[in-house]
């Protein structure tokens, strides 16, 4: 068998364990690993090509054009060109996505009430003074867990005196009633005249959230395609921000005249048994020409 031969000293160096220190040449990478390593980033260019654009959620073409160069121009000869590429990938996943920052307001016109109805204190199905309800506008899936004599949560929670559109578990996702919470999901299905829009809200609580996002998308999609086959996508459990004056959201352009959807979507079957979010406001605003 292939290997490194270490001779131990005739004395111990140490009473507990000897220690051995082993050191790389610098200027001389294995080409097996050097093939080996350009093979992986190269696979991961190809995976992240469909992702590439100006959404948000998106990698940015420039970002990947960008670490396409550096994966190119490297010769690959020594272990500072391993770290400068591991280090440009880094660079390139941490800070080559297209952000969800809120667009100045003179640039776009507020569409709200004319394509989602309300901004907030949302309509519900009854008119019980009951916690947990049905919000009466947006279509709710996969999420029907009964709470007693609190209702059961379907979309509406008023835990702060006021309607808020509302996924999550509270140690009761065995009591669901509905679909695979794996795709729970609040949306509205609506056409978009093509131009450049922002959907936004605000959160009162964002709680160990697994896998959620507000989204875009030109279908309904399960939770874990939604990053990559979304129009637009934000997790929210990393992106979003708790208070009434950080709204957060999706940059998102539609080319042609076309039906989407958008909403917010969560994997709440797996991850903290005590996890759940709750919008207090929405804002749908469109580019003026």
């Amino acid at each position: 068998m292939d290997g490194r031969v270490v001779t131990l000293p005739k004395e111990n160096t140490n009473d507990i364990a000897p220690v051995f220190a082993i050191s790389f040449d610098q200027d001389n990478v294995n080409k097996d690993l050097a093939q080996e390593v350009q093979n992986h980033y190269k696979s991961q260019i190809k995976t992240l090509k469909p992702l590439a654009g100006n959404n948000t959620g998106k990698i940015t073409p420039d970002a990947l054009t960008e670490f396409e160069n550096l994966l190119s121009e490297l010769q690959m000869t020594s272990s500072s060109d391993i770290q400068a590429l591991n280090n440009g990938y880094a660079k390139l996943i941490s800070e080559g996505f297209v952000g969800g920052e809120k667009p100045e307001s003179s640039d776009f016109q507020d569409i709200t009430e004319s394509m989602l109805t309300e901004k907030k204190n949302f309509s519900r199905k009854r008119t019980e003074n009951i916690r947990f309800d049905t919000p009466a506008n947006w279509t709710v899936e996969n999420f029907l867990i009964p709470n007693g004599k609190d209702g059961a949560k379907n979309g509406i929670d008023r835990y702060t005196g006021y309607n808020c559109l509302m996924l999550g578990v509270w140690n009761d996702r065995h009591q669901s009633k509905s679909g695979n919470l794996k795709n729970a999901r609040i949306y509205k299905r609506i056409h978009l005249e093509a131009g450049e829009y922002y959907f936004g809200a605000t959160y009162n609580t964002v709680n160990s959230l697994n896998s959620a996002y507000i989204f875009a998308a030109e279908s309904l999609l399960p939770t874990n395609n939604i990053e990559e086959k979304s129009i637009a996508c934000l997790n929210i459990g990393k992106k979003a921000k708790e208070g009434k004056d950080n709204m957060s959201g999706i940059r998102f352009t539609v080319n042609s005249p076309k039906t989407v959807f958008i909403g917010f979507q969560a994997n709440i079957a797996e991850g903290s048994q005590t996890q759940e979010f709750r919008v207090d406001e929405v804002c749908l605003l469109k580019k003026k020409n």
